[in-house]
């Protein structure tokens, strides 16, 4: 039989029907995603398909894969068991895959990996683990993929990345090290606390970081040391009450930095300072009283920009001034009254194509907005161009 594929994609299969599998000597490629399988580990079930390149078993109810059922599979290239019930992720299961490049165990009960589940596997270019319940990342279990460009540990029970301490911290600061190609790293939505300083050396390719609703308390100095090519950080939803002057120095590609929803009190004027391809900004729902230049040699880009929810009381006539690409811009919910707002006709002025300006619920009165009237041409002409928002409580 020359079958190469074979699909039992979206059935009720409880059980594999072993007789296609053992005639079918030339498989290349299988689907059983989508059925009712709880278990894979019949006897020999798969051991005449030597040529699988894909396997597709997501979307059942498989608690355990064991080493045997796919020992054979030499050229094993993509491996799909995502929703599932794998509770485990042993060493050794995919030690014959040596030309793997896609692996996806994400949505399952994975609690642990083992040091060696990946030893043999340095092709591989995608990882999924996220939404298990791994609280553990030991020094080497990603140490031998050199190649691998997305690691999704997102949605995990990942607790503490530390840099110093008796105990074994539950993010080894090397955890990461060997990972010299990862574009993007996904950690959101675990209950990490700390980061170490080196905890994200040598991923000088790294693009995409997203610490997002995790416990973090404080971004150290050279967390991002030479990555020259990150562009996306996002640190919403943390305990963030610090970060040092220094974190971007080295990351000349920064698009958007999301640090909203925080503790952050002071913004060094450095922090943002000279990135000429930054866009977005967000540091929305923190404790700001005020933010300086810090945009300054970083506006040329600047599309968005999110100050809400802070207790701002004044913004430099000059923050995004030149910013001619400026589309939005949100500074409700803070403490501006009716000088301080030199700021937005320079703004409006600058920007070519402004969609809407944010400014409620601040603290100005129906009297003197001084910084307004004595700009009313621009104003006038800004009506056409930008919506400006406000409400009852600023009495506009």
């Amino acid at each position: 039989m020359n079958l190469k594929k074979i699909s039992f994609h979206n059935n009720f299969l409880k059980k594999i029907p072993l007789s296609v599998f053992k005639a079918a000597h030339g498989l290349e490629g299988i689907d059983i995603s989508y059925n009712q399988l709880t278990d894979l580990n019949s006897s020999g079930i798969f051991k005449k398909n030597v040529n699988i390149k894909s396997f597709k078993a997501n979307n059942n109810m498989l608690k355990d894969i064991k080493k045997k059922v796919i020992s054979s599979w030499k050229h094993l290239e993509y491996l799909d068991v995502s929703n599932n019930r794998i509770t485990k992720l042993s060493g050794g299961m995919l030690v014959h895959a040596v030309d793997l490049w896609y692996v996806n165990f994400s949505n399952n009960k994975i609690s642990k990996l083992a040091t060696k589940a990946f030893t043999n596997n340095n092709l591989l270019r995608e990882l999924h683990l996220n939404n298990n319940a791994i609280a553990n990342i030991n020094k080497n279990v990603f140490s031998k993929l050199p190649n691998l460009e997305v690691l999704d540990l997102s949605y995990n029970n990942i607790g503490e990345a530390v840099s110093s301490g008796k105990n074994d911290p539950d993010i080894h600061r090397e955890a990461f090290r060997q990972l010299k190609s990862v574009k993007k790293l996904l950690l959101n939505n675990n209950q990490i606390k700390r980061i170490s300083p080196m905890q994200f050396k040598g991923l000088k390719n790294l693009e995409l970081l997203s610490l997002d609703h995790n416990e973090i308390e404080t971004i150290p100095e050279d967390a991002f040391k030479n990555m020259l090519n990150l562009k996306f950080v996002f640190a919403r939803y943390n305990k963030i009450n610090s970060i040092a002057g220094n974190s971007f120095e080295s990351n000349p590609a920064l698009k958007i930095a999301y640090l909203s929803h925080n503790e952050i009190s002071e913004i060094d004027p450095a922090l943002l300072a000279g990135k000429e391809e930054l866009k977005r900004v967000d540091f929305g729902d923190n404790k700001l009283t005020s933010v300086g230049d810090i945009f300054e040699g970083s506006k040329d880009n600047m599309y968005n920009t999110y100050l809400y929810q802070n207790n701002i009381n004044s913004v430099n006539k000059n923050l995004l001034s030149g910013a001619s690409a400026m589309a939005q811009l949100d500074v409700s919910e803070n403490k501006l009254s009716d000088g301080s707002l030199a700021f937005v006709p320079e703004v409006i002025k600058s920007a070519d194509d402004m969609q809407w300006i944010n400014l409620k619920d601040n603290q100005f009165a129906d009297g003197s907005l001084d910084a307004i009237h004595t700009n009313m041409d621009v104003l006038d002409a800004a009506i056409a161009k930008a919506q400006i928002e406000s409400n009852d409580s600023n009495q506009l």
